[in-house]
């Protein structure tokens, strides 16, 4: 055996790893004595990802390769013959149309390569050039980006300077779209951020490719639950987008929007409010009506709406935006099916949750076709859907679809996500509606801390943890019941005032919280408001109006046990209830049949 003098210079005895780059030199010459192309293809493929990698990669791009290599690649059967070498080897696997270095072996040949050489360039080069150019909310891009994604990470990773080579920012700043467009914004906060720091320190904080990139990266840090970063990034951003371009400029719209929505998560929804409406109305008159930025604005718009508790206009202008986003955008687009998913959310909290489950059950199977099982719009759309079904009392149905939800969502976005906190918070309450109260009651609780922890104690979604939190202790400690939703209560009528949906529910729950503790005078006399302002302002049929109509009429009916009228708008009362299949209170007496048992 021929081999190079360095693979038997040894100063002690032999060791697995030393053993194995003789061997690995061993293979490479043989492979080069072969086919000076397949040890080219070998190399190029060593700085690549150790997984499946297209043959196009390679063959679509000779002009970025060197001679002998470019030549074979640009011949379909020289090509094959290179690649037949490298398996028989053992040095690559070949696939349908893919070829992949074993990992091992791939690492000592970077290992042997001196670090500036030019086939690390090379192969970011192959990278560069076969991505898509803008995969945000753009499915045609998609496939194309999911077969090279673990390549364009891998040149990421690879590179060796301190930040990122200026060749690889554009390369960074896609993948973390992509990413953050598949529901991954975790992962592409890292990839945002390098491309952030670049620019700033390459162009200045105001240089519109800074602007852009930190608009990339605050919208990520949203969406992966890092909400204090995001609304600093998020206002720093909008405040220099103003400055430097002006407030109609393109990219302050947008920033613009972006803030919005990072101030409804945040909770602050009376300033989302104004924004949205304000970025609304520049676009409306800057771009015109028909544009795609301003029918995002009409969506943004919607959204402020909707959390303000204005629920029949929300869905008007919802439904507006979503047939507009159909006719521009098309049925499947992301952004169309994300304002759907915000239509089926608003027709769940009015109250129509027959109309609200048909349209959800369609929406899912398109995200499914579309996002994937895993998107975090989808797994909101299972939670909308799991909640619409426990409104017409699918009472089973909805346990199934909300539990699998709660677990991909602990999976998928971690517990202190404000997308799991909310459905944890669903779930709870779903718990106690069919009678579950200790489980509800855990995981009310530990819903609550999480809120106070992760979003603050002046969160609505705080707020709304805590009466959550009251309706699940009622019949353990009433007293602590009323206390905590007070509480609440006097916060959020603070904040959105006494008429939104929280504010309301918050009451309803007082009512009952104050019956149990035998306070009847005190609960009667504020179930007959809280009854009527649920009536005005979510209607007759609302869940939440029957639930409270029947609680009060029990209730009303039991202070006055001699009093026909009341007793029988009691019977109606809770004849509505279970009309619509729904649940009331446990604990409360049963009109409906003399000696009630539990559930």
């Amino acid at each position: 055996m021929n081999a190079p003098p360095h693979c038997w210079t040894r100063t002690g005895p032999p060791t697995y790893p030393s053993t194995l780059a003789g061997a690995t030199g061993l293979t490479l010459d043989h492979i080069a004595d072969r086919s000076g192309a397949a040890a080219q293809l070998l190399t190029v493929v060593a700085h690549l990802a150790p997984e499946p990698i297209p043959f196009t990669l390679i063959t679509g791009q000779p002009q970025l390769l060197p001679a002998e290599l470019a030549t074979a690649a640009a011949d379909e059967l020289a090509f094959g013959h290179a690649c037949r070498i490298l398996r028989e080897s053992g040095a690559v696997r070949v696939g349908p149309g893919t070829l992949e270095a074993h990992r091992l072996l791939a690492a000592i040949i970077r290992s042997r390569v001196p670090v500036g050489d030019s086939w690390r360039h090379i192969a970011a080069s192959l990278v560069r050039n076969a991505v898509p150019a803008d995969p945000w909310d753009n499915p045609a891009t998609w496939p194309s980006w999911h077969t090279l994604l673990p390549h364009a990470l891998f040149v990421l990773e690879d590179d060796t300077n301190a930040s990122l080579a200026p060749q690889n920012i554009g390369l960074a700043t896609s993948a973390g779209r992509y990413l953050h467009s598949r529901g991954r914004a975790r992962s592409a906060v890292p990839l945002l951020d390098r491309a952030l720091h670049h620019y700033r320190s390459s162009a200045g904080p105001d240089d519109p490719a800074t602007l852009g990139a930190a608009c990339d990266l605050a919208t990520a840090l949203r969406d992966s639950g890092q909400l204090r970063e995001a609304l600093q990034l998020g206002a720093d951003t909008l405040a220099r987008c103003r400055i430097r371009l002006g407030g109609n400029h393109r990219l302050t719209l947008q920033m613009a929007g972006r803030q919005t929505a990072i101030l409804w998560e945040i909770g602050q929804y009376p300033t989302a409010a104004s924004l949205g409406h304000e970025t609304w109305q520049r676009c409306h008159r800057i771009l015109g009506p028909a544009d795609p930025r301003t029918i995002r604005s009409v969506f943004i718009l919607a959204v402020s709406l909707w959390d303000l508790g204005h629920y029949l206009e929300a869905l008007r202008i919802g439904e507006d935006t979503l047939h507009h986003c159909r006719q521009s955008l098309g049925d499947t687009d992301p952004y169309t099916l994300r304002t759907a998913m915000v239509v089926v959310a608003v027709l769940h909290d009015a109250g129509h949750d027959v109309r609200c489950e048909h349209l959800t059950r369609a929406l899912l199977k398109q995200m499914d076709r579309t996002l994937g099982p895993d998107h975090p719009d989808r797994l909101r759309t299972r939670s909308i859907l799991a909640a619409a079904c426990a409104g017409i009392g699918k009472y089973p149905e909805a346990l199934n679809l909300s539990r699998s939800a709660l677990s991909r969502m602990r999976t998928v976005l971690g517990t202190k996500h404000t997308i799991t906190l909310r459905h944890s918070r669903q779930h709870a309450a779903l718990l106690h509606a069919i009678g579950r109260d200790q489980a509800a009651s855990t995981l009310a609780r530990r819903t609550h801390e999480k809120s106070q922890s992760v979003l603050g104690d002046e969160h609505p979604d705080t707020w709304s943890a805590a009466v959550t939190l009251a309706s699940t202790t009622l019949t353990a400690d009433p007293h602590r019941a009323a206390q905590l939703v007070e509480q609440a209560r006097t916060e959020i009528t603070g904040l959105l005032g006494t008429q939104h949906p929280l504010a309301l529910r918050a009451a309803h729950q007082h009512m009952l919280a104050v019956a149990k503790t035998g306070d009847l005078t005190t609960a009667v006399a504020e179930g007959a408001a809280v009854v009527a302002d649920l009536r005005q302002h979510l209607g007759a049929d609302h869940p939440e109006t029957l639930q409270a109509a029947a609680a009060y009429g029990v209730l009303a009916s039991s202070f006055e046990p001699h009093n026909g009228q009341l007793l029988a708008a009691a019977h109606a009362a809770v004849g509505a209830l279970r009309a619509h299949g729904l649940h009331g209170p446990t604990w409360l007496p049963d009109l409906t049949c003399p000696n009630p048992e539990p559930r």
